[in-house]
């Protein structure tokens, strides 16, 4: 973006405007290999923004036809950190590990937990000396398994980055991640929704829970809207409503989660849905699976039934560095 030249700092805007953005996904080698930032040159201050993997969903309870069974608890969100920093106390190259998501657990399974993303000064084990910014101190957990006699446990809240030594360098914030949902009710019961108010806390959210059961099937959680938004351009929604449904109980063909939300612009992500539950499984039909989180994210629990649900899987993360 160019600004005609005039005789004073129009608006403080320099004359010659430059930016440089480099977006960081995770792949299949996050945890093993680092992806490499290098310096723009021209560019004075830097702004970073680290958001790890979120927690898998919990399977639902397998159970014999007629007996008790646990939903899928939702996986936990990750908190995001943020720095703001001169560039020329950065070095020409930083080295960038992007969190990935934890699996979804397989029916009786706990969901895996989520890992965190890191910027490091080389491309060494994770310490905090090598570390200038991480999206969590401790991941986001996955969410717990149905059981027989207890619902799946929701998935545990990450706890929130500490600046380190090096980040005192400039201008640090960090915002705490989000617990996951419960299991719905052994018994027979909705899975647990999740009802972020947008922009009230974190522009991510945790999963619902899925569906429990004995003989009579029920929905799973949903993620929800309390209150109007103003993206209609985008159709989302513009009253209170689900962002991500969780599964109708039964045989439904409808019966998993909905994926969570995904949006860049505005950026806005959402955990995903609950499964819903089936107490039957008529014709091999299995109970619903939970969805997947958007980055970030928590992914849904798993309804219980004779043939359990999945939990979806949790969100993979993103660092983003941006350079003027």
């Amino acid at each position: 973006m160019n600004f005609p030249a005039t005789p004073i700092d129009l608006f403080h805007f320099p004359s010659n405007f430059k930016g440089d953005v480099q977006i960081f996904h995770a792949n299949n080698l996050s945890t093993i290999n680092h992806q490499v930032w290098t310096k723009p040159r021209g560019t004075s201050m830097t702004y970073m923004l680290a958001i790890g993997g979120g927690g898998g969903g919990g399977g639902g309870h397998q159970k014999a036809s007629g007996t008790n069974g646990g939903g899928g608890g939702g996986g936990a969100c990750s908190g995001l950190a943020r720095l703001v920093v001169p560039s020329f106390l950065l070095p020409d190259r930083l080295y960038v590990q992007v969190g990935v998501g934890g699996l979804g657990g397989a029916a009786t399974v706990a969901g895996g937990a989520g890992t965190n993303s890191y910027i490091m000064f080389s491309p060494l084990v994770f310490t905090a000396a090598n570390t200038l910014l991480s999206s969590n101190t401790n991941a986001p957990g996955g969410g717990g398994a149905g059981a027989l006699a207890a619902v799946g446990a929701a998935g545990s809240v990450p706890t929130i980055a500490t600046v380190s030594t090096e980040g005192n360098i400039g201008i640090f914030a960090a915002s705490v991640g989000l617990v996951g949902s419960t299991g719905g009710a052994v018994a027979g019961g909705a899975g647990s929704n999740v009802a972020p108010n947008i922009w009230g806390a974190i522009p991510l959210s945790a999963g619902a829970g899925g569906a429990g059961c004995n003989n009579t099937d029920s929905n799973g959680g949903s993620v929800s809207v309390l209150n109007a938004t103003d993206f209609g351009f985008l159709n989302f929604p513009t009253t209170a409503g689900a962002v991500a449904s969780g599964g109708t109980g039964g045989t439904t063909a409808a019966n998993n989660g909905g994926a969570g939300v995904s949006l860049l612009t505005p950026f806005f992500q959402s955990g995903g849905g609950g499964g819903g539950s089936n107490a039957a499984g008529t014709g091999g039909t299995a109970a619903g699976n939970g969805g997947k989180g958007g980055i970030g994210c928590g992914g849904g629990g798993g309804g219980a039934g004779v043939i359990g649900g999945r939990g979806g899987d949790g969100g993979n993360g993103l660092v983003a560095i941006f350079s003027w």
